[in-house]
């Protein structure tokens, strides 16, 4: 069939030029209508899939993410000549859906690894990146992270998305220093609440609602102690860069509010991309104490398995 460009007023969202990826008009199947994904690989060939059209905005959200690491990577090396062009991706699923590091592989041929721990996935990594990037199938724990990556030097870029024990992965990572962290925040807990899942070697990821992975603050606190910057959020993903590379960042001293209502509160598209989210999404509305209380309640099965805390 002849697809046609969904137009950026259609998924209420504005989306730049795009060199990987393209969103498509689909077909109507009863009452559902799909969309066709299309993303271009290195080698100029196209991976395509369909999705509900519900869940277009969530892929233009992760490219507008895509769009803004290659900026910035772009920005960094002009700036300096030690770039390694090496990016860690931990918590990859297929290397391509929704995944921020994706054009780093493919149109910036960046080597480096992905790390997933569903083996199903294995093939489709190799499918869809470069045969310089490496493949890790492992669970992912804070106590083998670092002799994972430890063949990997000077690395540029690193990636978090387990939607687990992320904040305890973090504390390892910011060790070896790279250059620029990118990691999924839980967007449900607003500034003032520190949130963390612990880690726990039976925990399955998904296995409760929206418990699971940091809140902003738990993010912005190891930064802080680690030499990071938090330079933005974008959607839920936080970029954490180095504070002796800050400076190729404009604009980004804010304070955790406003990178919170910039990033994702008041963000147009909010509801289109987080459509699926419970009533805690909104809780940030709330006055931080009662949100708090909200969320011991909403998680009074789990809080030996959580830190949860007004940020001190």
């Amino acid at each position: 069939m002849e697809y046609t460009v969904i137009s950026a007023s259609s998924a209420a969202l504005y989306l730049g030029a795009s060199s990987t990826l393209a969103i498509k008009a689909g077909e109507t199947y009863g009452t559902s209508a799909f969309g066709l994904i299309e993303y271009r690989l290195s080698d100029g060939s196209h991976y395509t899939f369909s999705k509900s059209l519900r869940d277009i905005p969530s892929y233009l959200a992760a490219q507008q993410i895509s769009d803004r690491v290659v900026l910035i990577m772009d920005s960094l090396r002009e700036q300096t000549s030690s770039l390694s062009k090496v990016v860690v991706n931990i918590g990859a699923n297929d290397g391509v859906s929704l995944d921020p590091v994706f054009d780093l592989y493919s149109s910036r041929e960046c080597s480096g690894v992905c790390i997933d721990y569903e083996d199903h996935y294995r093939d489709k990594i190799k499918e869809v990146l470069p045969p310089y990037v490496d493949i890790i199938i492992n669970k992912v724990t804070p106590d083998n992270i670092l002799n994972m990556i430890s063949p990997y030097k000077d690395i540029d870029v690193v990636s978090i998305d387990i939607d687990s024990y992320d904040y305890f992965i973090l504390e390892k990572i910011v060790t070896v220093k790279p250059k620029l962290i990118l990691i999924e925040v839980n967007v449900d807990f607003p500034p003032g609440v520190f949130f963390a899942r612990k880690y726990t070697e039976n925990y399955v990821a998904g296995s409760e609602k929206s418990c699971y992975g940091c809140s902003l603050d738990a993010v912005a606190h190891v930064a802080k102690k680690s030499g990071y910057d938090l330079v933005s959020l974008d959607w839920q993903t936080a970029f954490l860069m180095r504070d002796d590379l800050s400076s190729a960042m404009h604009g980004w001293e804010h304070s955790l509010q406003e990178h919170y209502r910039q990033g994702y509160a008041e963000r147009t598209g909010r509801e289109q991309v987080f459509y699926h989210q419970g009533e805690e999404s909104m809780w940030f509305e709330l006055p931080v104490e009662e949100a708090l209380l909200k969320f011991k309640d909403l998680y009074k099965n789990h809080l030996d398995d959580i830190i949860l805390e007004l940020t001190e």
